[in-house]
């Protein structure tokens, strides 16, 4: 059996969660917080997707009232803030706002609709701009979108970077991910985070418990501060 060691405890800390607010959840972000506390979690980020145009779901969020950003800097024990960045070209350059403002968490992802750089080296976009800007975590890279990235080289330059890589329930269990990049991210990240990837309360809990079910059936025994989960 091998052991996956996680930078964050599975069941207590979701560090990949969308509201309605300001992205395309479902659910709004004090429904999502009422939902955390509920299932016990010690910390919740919120990571809305950045803001791509004036007129997309990602500006104006699923309700369209386009909360200030500045709301999520309210903040306790329980909740965090962050943002899902896009990659957008071979050079690295991303977008990492969310109506102009700034996080400290930042989720770095690739799109197909906001990526308009070469499709054919989006792997090298990802390395750049894990080597131009400050990145937190790696997310999704297995995803399929504009075709498999090259999740080794991705890996390997997010171990040089001390960046995390997700697990993301949420992909593997609706079917959207290439399982060998997911192999190769449980096998070989070192900064290895399991998140969700919610976009409702619903999925805080059951791609919770769902991704654990995943990892136990495919041999994985679960890690955390030495401890089995």
């Amino acid at each position: 059996m091998t052991s996956l060691r996680f930078v964050n405890h599975p069941l207590e800390e979701e560090y990949h969660s969308h509201t309605s607010d300001w992205s395309d959840g479902k659910n709004t972000l004090e429904e999502m917080r009422a939902k955390a506390k509920a299932l016990k979690l010690k910390r919740l980020m919120i990571t809305d997707h950045c803001t791509t145009d004036s007129t997309s779901l990602y500006c104006k969020g699923r309700t369209g009232n386009r909360r200030n950003p500045e709301d999520r800097n309210i903040s306790d024990l329980e909740l965090g803030f962050g943002v899902e960045a896009d990659i957008l070209d071979e050079e690295g350059g991303i977008r990492q706002d969310i109506q102009g403002v700034r996080f400290g968490f930042n989720i770095l992802s690739l799109h197909g609709s906001t990526y308009v750089g070469d499709p054919t080296k989006v792997t090298d976009g990802m390395i750049n701009a894990m080597i131009r800007h400050n990145i937190n975590l790696i997310g999704h890279p297995y995803d399929f979108h504009l075709g498999k990235m090259d999740v080794k080289r991705i890996v390997a330059c997010a171990n040089a970077h001390r960046i995390g890589v997700e697990f993301n329930c949420k992909s593997v269990l609706n079917g959207n991910a290439d399982m060998e990049g997911v192999m190769t991210v449980l096998n070989e990240a070192n900064r290895l985070y399991f998140t969700t990837d919610a976009h409702s309360t619903d999925n805080l809990e059951t791609y919770r418990r769902d991704g654990l079910t995943f990892l136990r059936e495919e041999g994985f025994s679960l890690i955390y501060d030495g401890g089995l989960i």
